[in-house]
């Protein structure tokens, strides 16, 4: 009877239901120690180059991959040179810098040696499965010399009945030939084979068992050394470590995260340790310098790509949901997440199609697929554990720092909206706010997909009834021209179109969107800031006046002022609604007519700056630019003015409304800065007489302090011929909310004797007496 009592790895492997061999081969592949001798050589010659932390890594890369380079040597070769340069460097940052990577290198080179000999080395598994080989050889041989033995001694006479033996733990009854022999049972060396290979089995997965707790402790302390690199400014996606960034890195740290979060010991130093690699992708890709409008430059390269994909194919749905979950402790990881979401769903910057199929699940359910989840099914027993997922999302992603793909931003849009057409409302206390809020905000860093979305009008219906800090930034960003834009490049009719179409919306429908936003128990305070802001952003075409109806300017047509050909008209009837939105709004009124005070003083101020009234008059555009200061100064003080008269006199009544509308609008303003003329003197006495004296001051103070603020421009712009006790006089007012009514006679004064001011305050007095009768 012929045994064979050989294990070959792939049987031990399937025994222990872990492979040690496959893992050794995956880690020492993982590793190259010639490469990391290289970048340790090149890393100390940059050392002695730098100018500093942030330069070393990058100057590293460029000598390891240059003619200089020198060939691999023996880590502690390369340690001891460490040691004998450090003294040269001079520089603390650049000793730490250089000690942790080679500290990095020393723990992957030990690292791989005792990963190797968990199954190579001399005590190592192999050795010990050959040990196993031997004793079921020799418990074989054992029972084969017991059976001849037997025979020898007792011949063929019969033994009755055959003999059972005990022997190391295995009871075997022998049996016997026709002919007396004893004979051994059939399936004792396979029975012989199955109890050694089933201890080399258990043994393998032990082993295996360790080298994953050696290779999980050395990604460890990779990655605490590279989180201390990084916040000293060292690009760990340059220089040595970047040998040890792989897809393996990112399964492990994702694995890690998933762990901790699901075991509820997740901790800021772990989190941040885990997704620090995230934050130096970031670094590479949007670091200065960028372009004027911020956008990147740089492009994931396929090694970055993969480990975004990893990352985030291993991170689950659930986890992303529970980071959103804990406190602002944890902000760095919610920031290093959202931020890698970001770049690997662009593929500008060589990402990836973020409408492929192949987009990892932790970010499709949330985004692509929101409407395949359980927030859309009533009665689903996982809602609640569904929302809090949504809304942890949200506010990860609340705390992204760069912009994604147009694609992507507008899906994050989409999503964050359709999210509020969920059945919730069978639910009481269960909301998706801030889900959407968060996807909003991250939408919003990409200001050209938030233009184009702004000009969708059936979003831009959804936006304004969802709401919130999300919605706003969304429109502050799309509606808006960008800083560095030229206004007048096709690159801003966009933004120019957004911001038209919100402010229509907003002046027709927005105070009933913002209701609906807040009995869902969103803050609207939010939304109207931005709409102020953006009514500021625009303030000089609003302030042109339009009659009846708000338009886009058609781009063929010729401007007057020779200015952008985008732009737009505000109609009265609009632009007198979105006035009053924001003064009906006691979180907003402050804020939004101080900002409108401010628009004056600085286009008034650049007027003067770039005009010399006095010598030769002004130009079209820098007359008109005071004409509107005054128009919307008297657009200001109409609709507060109808608040202070309602106030002052208890009058509510449409009919009384009209008579002062129809009166308002027959008032001829006088001209301000006729030698003998008053400011509003004749505005004063007619409200008086009219609606007593209260909003007679009123009226009466809002045209000086517009006045006054023109004036003060004047002032700023450096005009000589102001006398020494105008110049007191002005400081002394200056920042001032309301203006004495007896300041009214000394603004007249000082706009007549002025050189130029005549002519300035023709202008703006024209332009108030328009506004004031464009208010209905």
């Amino acid at each position: 009877m012929d045994a064979s009592f050989e294990f070959s790895p792939a049987e031990v492997a399937a025994r222990a239901g872990k492979d040690p061999w496959a893992i050794r081969t995956r880690f020492t592949s993982e590793v190259d120690v010639g490469a990391m001798g290289r970048a340790g050589d090149a890393l100390l010659e940059a050392a002695r180059e730098a100018r500093g932390v942030k330069d070393l890594a990058v100057r590293a890369d460029e000598i390891a991959q240059g003619a200089g380079a020198h060939n691999g040597t023996p880590m502690a070769d390369a340690a001891d040179r460490f040691d004998l340069t450090n003294v040269q460097l001079r520089d603390p940052q650049l000793d730490r810098a250089v000690e942790s990577n080679f500290r990095a290198m020393q723990i992957a080179d030990r690292t791989v040696t005792l990963v190797d000999a968990k199954v190579g080395g001399p005590a190592g598994l192999e050795s010990r499965i050959t040990g196993y080989e031997g004793e079921a050889q020799a418990e074989w041989s054992y029972w084969t010399s017991l059976r001849d033995s037997l025979n020898a001694q007792y011949g063929n006479s019969a033994m009755s009945p055959p003999p059972t033996v005990q022997y190391n733990g295995r009871s075997v009854t022998f049996g016997r030939l026709p002919s007396g022999e004893l004979t051994l049972p059939t399936e004792l060396p396979a029975m012989i084979r199955e109890t050694y290979l089933s201890q080399a089995g258990d043994d393998a997965r032990l082993t295996g068992d360790d080298m994953d707790n050696l290779i999980a402790r050395y990604r460890r302390d990779l990655m605490d050394l590279a989180t201390g690199l990084n916040n000293m400014g060292f690009d760990v996606s340059e220089g040595p470590l970047k040998n040890f960034v792989n897809p393996q890195m990112a399964d492990f740290a994702a694995e890690q995260i998933n762990a901790a979060l699901r075991d509820g010991n997740a901790t800021p130093a772990d989190l941040d340790m885990y997704t620090g690699y995230l934050e130096s992708i970031r670094r590479e890709i949007h670091s200065e310098p960028t372009d004027r409008f911020g956008n990147p430059r740089g492009q994931l390269d396929p090694r970055d790509n993969a480990f975004l994909w990893n990352f985030y194919d291993r991170l689950t749905p659930e986890s992303l949901g529970k980071l959103g979950q804990l406190d602002d402790t944890h902000d760095l990881a919610k920031t290093n997440v959202a931020n890698g979401i970001q770049m690997l769903m662009n593929p500008e910057i060589g990402g990836m199609n973020p409408n492929g199929s192949a987009v990892p699940e932790s970010i499709r359910h949330f985004v692509q697929d929101y409407r395949s989840s359980d927030l859309v099914q009533v009665g689903t027993p996982g809602l609640r554990d569904e929302v809090e997922r949504f809304t942890g999302f949200g506010n990860v992603m609340s705390h992204a720092t760069v912009a994604s793909s147009d694609d992507f931003s507008k899906s994050l849009a989409y999503a964050a909206t359709g999210l509020q057409q969920s059945n919730l409302a069978h639910y009481p206390g269960l909301s998706l706010n801030d889900a959407g809020s968060g996807m909003l905000q991250a939408a919003a860093l990409n200001s050209g997909a938030s233009a184009e979305l702004l000009n969708e009008e059936a979003f831009r219906g959804d936006l304004l009834i969802t709401g919130g800090r999300g919605a706003a930034a969304l429109i502050e960003s799309g509606a808006v021209i960008p800083d560095g834009m030229d206004p007048a490049s096709p690159e801003a009719k966009p933004y120019v179109d957004a911001g038209f179409h919100v402010l229509t919306d907003a002046a027709r429908y927005g105070d009933e969107a913002i209701a609906h936003a807040e009995l869902a128990g969103v803050d609207g305070s939010h939304l109207r800031q931005a709409i102020g802001n953006t009514a500021i952003a625009h303030m000089d075409l609003i302030a042109m006046g339009g009659g009846g109806e708000s338009k886009l300017w058609d781009p063929h047509v010729p401007v007057p002022t020779g200015g952008p050909q985008w732009g737009f008209t505000i109609g009265d009837e609009d632009r007198q609604k979105l006035f009053e939105m924001m003064h009906n709004d006691e979180a907003t009124r402050s804020q939004f007519f101080g900002d409108v005070a401010e628009w004056q003083r600085e286009t008034t101020l650049e007027t003067f700056q770039n005009n010399p009234f006095g010598q030769g008059g002004g130009d079209y555009a820098n007359m008109n630019a005071i004409r509107g200061a005054g128009e919307i100064q008297g657009v200001v003080a109409a609709v507060q003015g109808r608040d202070e008269l309602a106030l002052s006199q208890g009058i509510t009544d449409t009919a009384t409304y009209a008579n002062y509308a129809a009166t308002a609008a027959g008032a001829a303003f006088p001209v301000v800065g006729a030698a003998t003329g008053t400011v509003s003197g004749w505005a004063k006495d007619h409200f008086q007489n009219e609606f007593g004296e209260q909003f007679a001051d009123f009226a009466a103070t809002r045209q000086a302090a517009g006045m006054y603020t023109v004036t003060q421009a004047a002032v700023d712009a450096g005009y000589s011929n102001f006398s020494a006790e105008t110049h007191a006089d002005s400081e002394a007012l200056r920042g001032q909310s309301e203006l004495p009514t007896e300041r009214v006679q000394w603004f007249t004064n000082l706009a007549a004797g002025a050189d130029g001011m005549g002519e300035v305050a023709n202008a703006f007095n024209t332009g108030f007496d328009d506004g004031v009768r464009s208010v209905r």
